[in-house]
């Protein structure tokens, strides 16, 4: 497959308008958006007005995902649904014969993720991946650089605190899907589950020590705190502190300390500490990973690769933050 892929919308919520679209706007050379779909009439047309105000053309729009699953012009599905919508559009779609990108959890339990696993291998010339964008962050692979050509040393402990308070008026705390969350962990989940990606790309397969979770504000769903120690296959410790109803603190900052150095990571720098007191800053800010994850899924499709970020991936997330949140 060769030129534009024509592809299929389904969700214009937040996810879609905020964040995919802008990244899919600069990718116009690699999909053409053929048909959107929502239960709600007025955002598919608001969202299919958006799109064609930027390309002059306006999608199709539906309220029956179903009919975008029927169009055979349509190669690829994006959908930006609430979590525990995935598994069955997903399974549709995959038997319809799409290739399938999906927002992040891969599913509302694991059971149902595990399903999608099986699920896929019985399609192998479809591509299935999931939309997670911090796969595809800029500090990932600058780190993993710096570790590997011994910048810090020996790396022995990894320490990651993201905190912050999500207020009641937030707009991704208003969705009633995660305001009345089926799916378990709540903000933990949503949010926590890109955090637990960052840490499986740079340290690899992590085994659960011990955990802690709690529920602060209650407004914003089940769970908004946790804490977790953990130690990677070749033994290195670390740690992931969440809290997203924080009062009078704000603080994103991942720290690898080594023996010949530290590496930390906030607000898009990096900063390398060595021990004869040198520093070494780089500004690493990106579009947080939504353009090369789309970039990916285009060239999976068209070059018939193995997309980065995998269901295998996301269902090893999901698996992580779950077991986190059961104390």
């Amino acid at each position: 497959m060769s030129g534009r892929v024509k592809l299929g919308i389904i969700g214009c919520g937040i996810a879609a308008n905020d964040l995919h679209w802008p990244a899919l706007k600069n990718l116009s050379d690699c999909f053409e958006i053929v048909e959107v779909c929502n239960r709600s009439p007025a955002k598919a047309l608001s969202f299919a007005k958006l799109i064609g105000s930027s390309t002059g053309k306006e999608p199709a729009c539906s309220t029956d995902y179903q009919n975008i699953l029927a169009n055979p012009e349509i190669a690829a599905v994006n959908i930006a649904l609430p979590v525990e919508l995935n598994a069955p559009v997903i399974r549709d779609s995959l038997r319809a014969g799409k290739h399938v990108i999906c927002e992040k959890p891969l599913a509302e339990n694991l059971n149902s993720a595990a399903a999608l696993l099986d699920l896929e291998k019985n399609f192998p010339h479809q591509v299935a991946m999931v939309a997670e964008n911090v796969r595809y962050r800029r500090f990932i692979g600058r780190i993993k650089e710096l570790i590997a050509n011994g910048s810090i040393g020996r790396p022995y402990l990894v320490q990651w605190r993201h905190l912050t308070k999500i207020e009641d008026d937030n707009k991704y705390a208003q969705t009633s899907w995660r305001k009345n969350h089926v799916y378990q962990g709540g903000f933990i989940t949503d949010a926590g589950v890109h955090d637990v990606a960052a840490l499986h790309d740079l340290l690899g397969p992590l085994e659960l020590l011990s955990s802690f979770s709690d529920c602060v504000n209650p407004a914003i769903g089940s769970t908004d705190c946790m804490m977790c120690h953990f130690v990677s296959q070749s033994g290195l410790h670390g740690s992931l502190s969440l809290g997203f109803s924080v009062v009078a603190h704000e603080q994103n900052q991942l720290i690898i300390l080594g023996s010949a150095g530290t590496l930390t990571f906030e607000h898009n720098l990096l900063t390398l500490k060595k021990a004869d007191d040198s520093i070494h800053e780089e500004d690493l800010s990106d579009d947080w990973g939504f353009e090369a994850e789309f970039r990916d899924f285009y060239q999976a499709i068209t070059q018939g690769k193995k997309p980065h970020s995998t269901f295998a991936k996301a269902y090893a997330d999901l698996a992580f933050i779950l077991a986190c949140t059961v104390n």
